[in-house]
């Protein structure tokens, strides 16, 4: 037997070589495409419990500004030791990241890891329909975590009350809008509502003008300084005096905001939320 012709042996060694190839190919493809189910298996197994899926939600609602593990175990009534387990089975997944600010730790939902399970569960959605292609890439291509929806990014309409028993109203709260506070201290309280969407509050502290209950102020939460500057430009176009702060220390947070009373005095605050504060704080100027 012989080993054939020059042209033979060519033949033979190219086409092992791209027997190698296609192999290799193959192989890395067939493992990238499990990584991917693992890795969204790790996800909805994390997902699966009811504590972690209630502070996983909880952290979408809070933005990129997220929230301290201890405002997180208020919120959902669990024990930090237990919370803390939740909050790193769901970091493992993907779902969420934490960053340590001083003597606590603020965790945020990982919206980029989010955008990734969705893309995953929709790539083969409709066998490929371009309509529905164009909008999960559009929806990818958002700016992740700032609240965008198309060109403008999200406004939530704020009301702050003014109370006298902070137990009975929160109770009376609780039952009408069917939820726990996302935030309770002793003088303060606030429900994150997604439908409609309202940052809702109540405090037993004098916040702006007026005595005992009632309305202290109305106004905007803004997901960035550019929704800020849209609204100040409009206050400032109502011929409305303005008053603005920056980094302000209130309502067991810190914010940019812009202040402005309307022609029957009332208060109006329109905040983008930069963080956390562990004190209630006082808008002294406007107090002032």
């Amino acid at each position: 037997m012989t080993d054939g012709t020059p042209a033979d042996r060519d033949n033979t060694a190219h086409w092992q070589q791209f027997r190698r190839i296609h192999l290799t190919f193959s192989f890395q493809f067939d493992n990238y495409r499990n990584m991917e189910i693992d890795t969204a298996t790790d996800a909805f197994t994390a997902l699966s419990q009811e504590t972690r899926l209630r502070a996983f939600r909880l952290l979408v609602r809070a933005g990129p500004a997220g929230l301290p593990a201890g405002e997180i175990a208020r919120a959902l009534g669990a024990a930090p030791s237990t919370l803390s387990t939740h909050l790193g089975l769901l970091q493992r997944a993907g779902l969420v990241s934490s960053e340590r600010h001083s003597r606590q730790i603020v965790y945020r939902a990982d919206f980029d890891g989010v955008g990734a399970l969705i893309r995953f569960l929709m790539k083969d959605c409709c066998k490929g329909h371009p309509v529905v292609r164009a909008a999960i890439e559009d929806e990818a291509a958002s700016p992740a975590g700032n609240g965008a929806r198309g060109e403008s990014a999200m406004k939530r309409f704020h009301v702050h009350l003014n109370v006298v028993d902070l137990d009975r109203t929160v109770q009376f709260y609780q039952t009408l809008f069917g939820a726990a506070p996302d935030k309770l201290r002793d003088d303060y309280a606030q429900w994150m509502l997604d439908d409609p969407a309202v940052n809702f509050a109540v405090s037993t502290q004098k916040c702006c003008d007026g005595d005992g209950g009632g309305v202290s102020h109305l106004g905007f939460q803004v997901e960035d300084d550019a929704g800020l500057a849209e609204i100040t430009r409009a206050l400032t176009d109502a011929e409305q005096a303005i008053f603005e702060e920056q980094e302000n220390l209130c309502c067991y947070a810190k914010g940019n905001k812009t202040w402005a009373s309307d022609p029957d005095g009332v208060v109006w605050e329109t905040f983008h939320r930069l963080g956390h504060s562990e004190t209630m704080g006082r808008d002294e100027a406007r107090d002032s």
